[in-house]
Parts: structure tokens; sequence; C-alpha cells
């Protein structure tokens, strides 16, 4: 099949395959090796390969692992004392998971400092 190629960009760092956008088909995976005659065609300024950002997501446990045993008690503690503090541990109980770009975690996390669990030192080193 014939393509008319819009857009190119490499798939990998070793810009051994790439993704075209064809008028006709959309996307289209191509390499050197699978499709030869499509990556003939491709254009001199094919893009080049952006990684994918670096997941911010981990579990709960590691998570946790993050505070030291003086910081979880005194987070226990602000719950108790701060509706805002306690209002966050339920997020957190209800997660899944944690993302530390979610805005509920950060918000979270500035009550914690608010309440004088953590530092804002510490805050920026448990979510780096």
């Amino acid at each position: 099949m014939t393509y008319t190629i819009l857009s190119a960009q490499y798939a990998n760092a070793e810009h051994t395959a790439a993704v075209i956008q064809t008028q006709e088909a959309g996307a289209v995976l191509v390499s050197e090796v699978d499709t030869p005659d499509l990556w003939a065609e491709l254009p001199a300024d094919c893009a080049a390969f952006v990684p994918p950002p670096e997941s911010r997501t981990m579990d709960k446990r590691d998570f946790l692992a993050l505070f030291t045993s003086d910081e979880k008690s005194a987070l226990l503690q602000a719950a108790q004392a701060s509706l805002d503090v306690a209002a966050w541990k339920w997020e957190f109980d209800a997660a899944s998971f944690i993302d530390k770009d979610d805005p509920v975690l950060v918000q979270g996390i500035d009550a914690l400092v608010q309440a004088g669990v953590l530092t804002a030192s510490r805050r920026d080193e448990v979510l780096a």
C-alpha cells in the first residue's frame, strides 16, 4: 500500500523504528527490517525520539516508607486534631496507589506541613 506521510517520529532511542502519520491509515509503525519500503520513505526531518516521563506512581507501602516513625506518629496525631489532615488520610486510605503528581496528594502533604508534621524541606523530599 502507498501512504502519504504527513509526519514521522522515531519510536526508540536507537532510531530503528518510527511512527509515521499517514493520510490514509493514521499512525503506522515502521522499521528498516519489517517495512523496508516505508522505511526508505522516512522523511529526513523525522522527529527525535522522546522518552516517556518517569513514572511517579508507587505502592502505598513504598510511599509510607518515605516517612520516619516520628512523622508517621505525628501524622496520626494530626489527623485527630485537623480536619484537613483527617480528610487527606481518608483519601490516602481509599487510594489503590500513590501518584506524586496528584493534586489531592500534594494538598494533603501541604496540610501536613501546616500541621507541623513535616517541614517544607521534608515535603519536597517526599514529593521528589
